[in-house]
């Protein structure tokens, strides 16, 4: 096939995305304000940059683009496709807007070659008026306008199928961007007239069974992706609402941290997820208010992006004196979305971070050592209507800064309620004058200094003294008393479990759930539903007849059991395991149990629980209490959790 000169030929280009030759759609309309609109110097300058990137596609790859220009075609006009466009409005008694939304999947769905591109537009215009768009989307709209608006999406969907290896990810690819256009600034009426009528996450559903309909092949498929490869618009935006947003200045640190500020994020999100694709390691997405309070947005899109990169990210929100760290994976978004009556993609996350009052300031049984901080989290509509989250299922990390230099060994972070109690939280001392507190729910939280030992601890009382003092002083382990701790007391299942949920901050959703017939909220080992807890996190099991057996004594095995699932839970990269160790070494390795041998066989090579000097694990013997107090601690030591 020899390839036609640029005036005569087809367009074979747009499969399914015929939107970013809209702007044909001002045919009849002043030249100049056509220009503006749509930010190309003129028609031909678009249509240029198109058909730069068609010369660069083989003969083969034209011909299979021409091929599904045909058989789109004749899908359309078939008209069966008309009944899903219900599926699409909000309102069924709108006709406006099925006015609009018919002309408007009729024209994504299209490909034209240039002559039969301007009819096609033509017949848009006659069809779709000023007063259509007004009524359909309740909002002063021009045509012209939402030409600009659509230029925009298709460009982003070029701009992100170009990235991509095959055509799969496409229907994805243009719901995604077209809902984060839905969000741009650029166009606030746009904005809210298409979210208040259209049910854009349904768009993609529409076109793909058209291409269904038209048979489109593999080929045919695969050409338009070379093509979106090829895609480069050389022409630059002139005149006024062009439809590339501003430039935001992201830069991508060497350590995985990409940072920007909520102004940048809010003007260009696309410049965010752009920074997350093109990087090639992220490990943080950090926002920073230069003030000791703020809140900062982050879209769903770019949340998406985030945990496609790395489903470990974290986003970081940080203020003067205080930070606010969420593993992206931790965001669940579908419940909330169902709740606001809104699609995922179209939710905003929005983190607070305030210094409040510090009632603790005033209560002489304490030595407070810095502000009350405040922290929120919520999932925002387009609306503003919110859900706030309260609880996660794993820990979340906040940082606080100190008034002076801090002891690591009697730092201690703890939730301030409102009544004037506190609780203790996981803290770890991470410089001079801040400390890291990791909790699975939000509030209010404060610094304050804490130590405590026992008689029969203190002063070489117990070879285990330092593991009891440091976890007894962050209210990890209690005594059996103020001033006893029993050091050779066997531990049972039911305080191992609560040493465990309260060393990770993990909190129960519901404590009076415990999923156990003999746990319940009136034992002391479960009266904050640490058991509960535990289980919700997946670090226990009960037995075959629904019980737990709480006050039943804990085995090393048992023991290891839990500090494993604890592990791949916090899913921490400062465990290490050392793997020159092996279980198989121990005399006694045949008692250990197949259930619980690559448990064992993780806790003993992270080095949180050894054999014994006989060379021995002795997997049925019990844990005291001065045993689980080292376990414990080297395990959270090791995942900073404490210092």
């Amino acid at each position: 096939m020899s390839k036609i000169k640029t005036k005569n030929r087809p367009l074979k280009v747009l499969m399914a995305g015929a939107v970013a030759l809209t702007p044909v759609l001002a045919v009849g309309v002043n030249a100049d304000k056509a220009s503006a609109a749509t930010g190309y110097a003129s028609i031909d300058a678009l249509i240029a940059d198109l058909n730069t990137a068609y010369d660069k596609l083989s003969d083969a790859d034209q011909g299979h683009l021409v091929a599904a220009q045909n058989q789109i075609n004749g899908a359309l006009a078939e008209n069966a496709w008309e009944d899903n466009i219900n599926s699409l409005l909000k309102d069924q008694n709108n006709d406006n807007a099925r006015t609009v939304v018919k002309e408007l999947v009729k024209l994504l769905a299209s490909s034209h070659s240039v002559i039969g591109l301007e009819n096609a537009f033509k017949e848009f215009d006659k069809n779709v008026s000023d007063d259509n768009l007004k009524n359909a989307f309740g909002e002063d709209i021009t045509k012209i306008e939402f030409v600009n608006f659509l230029v925009f999406v298709e460009s982003n969907v070029f701009k992100e199928l170009g990235k991509k290896d095959n055509f799969s990810s496409y229907y994805d690819i243009f719901r995604d961007v077209l809902l984060q256009s839905a969000t741009s600034d650029n166009y606030p009426k746009i904005t809210d007239g298409i979210r208040k009528t259209v049910k854009v996450d349904e768009v993609p559903t529409v076109l793909q069974g058209i291409l269904a309909k038209a048979k489109i092949t593999d080929d045919q498929k695969d050409a338009f992706v070379k093509l979106a490869k090829n895609y480069n618009p050389a022409t630059p935006p002139v005149g006024g609402g062009g439809v590339t947003p501003p430039v935001t200045d992201i830069p991508d640190n060497d350590n995985g941290q990409i940072s920007t500020t909520p102004d940048s994020m809010e003007s260009n999100p696309q410049a965010v997820i752009d920074a997350i694709n093109d990087s090639k390691e992220v490990n943080e997405l950090v926002l920073t208010v230069e003030e000791t309070q703020g809140t900062v947005g982050i879209p769903a899109l770019v949340m998406n992006a985030l945990l496609e990169k790395n489903g470990s990210a974290a986003i970081v929100a940080q203020v003067q004196g205080a930070s606010y760290s969420i593993p992206v994976k931790n965001v669940e978004m579908a419940e909330a979305a169902k709740q606001l009556g809104v699609t995922a993609a179209e939710l905003k996350l929005t983190i607070s971070i305030t210094p409040v009052s510090n009632i603790l300031d005033k209560d002489t049984r304490y030595k407070v050592l810095s502000k009350a901080i405040d922290f929120k989290v919520e999932l925002v509509a387009p609306d503003n209507k919110s859900v706030e989250l309260k609880s996660f299922k794993h820990p979340i990390t906040r940082g606080i800064e100190a008034n002076s230099n801090l002891n690591p060994a009697t730092t201690l972070g703890v939730v301030v309620q409102a009544d004037g109690s506190i609780i203790a939280v996981p803290t770890y001392v991470n410089d001079e004058k801040s400390a890291l507190l990791r909790r699975s729910t939000n509030s209010t939280y404060t610094l304050i200094e804490h130590s405590k030992t026992f008689i029969d601890v203190d002063k070489g009382a117990t070879w285990a003294e330092e593991y009891v003092e440091k976890l007894a002083s962050k209210k990890i382990v209690n005594g059996v008393s103020s001033t006893s701790f029993k050091p050779s007391k066997i531990v049972t299942r039911g305080e191992f479990a609560a040493i465990l949920a309260r060393g990770l901050g993990i909190v129960a959703t519901d404590a009076s759930k415990t999923g156990f017939t003999d746990v319940s909220t009136s034992q002391g080992v479960n009266k904050n539903g640490e058991i509960t807890a535990v289980a919700e996190a997946g670090l226990i099991a009960g037995y075959k007849d629904g019980t737990f057996r709480p006050y039943e004594e804990i085995t090393r095995d048992q023991a290891a059991i839990m500090i494993s699932r604890a592990i791949d839970f916090i899913d921490s990269k400062d465990v290490k395991l050392d793997n020159s160790k092996k279980i198989t070494s121990f005399k006694d390795y045949d008692k250990i149990g197949a259930a619980s041998r690559t448990h064992v066989d993780k806790v003993y090579k992270a080095g949180y629980l050894d054999g014994y000097t006989d060379n021995t694990f002795r997997p049925l013997a019990d844990a005291n209490r001065a045993q689980t107090a080292k376990i414990l601690y080297n395990f959270l030591q090791s995942i900073k959790f404490i210092n």
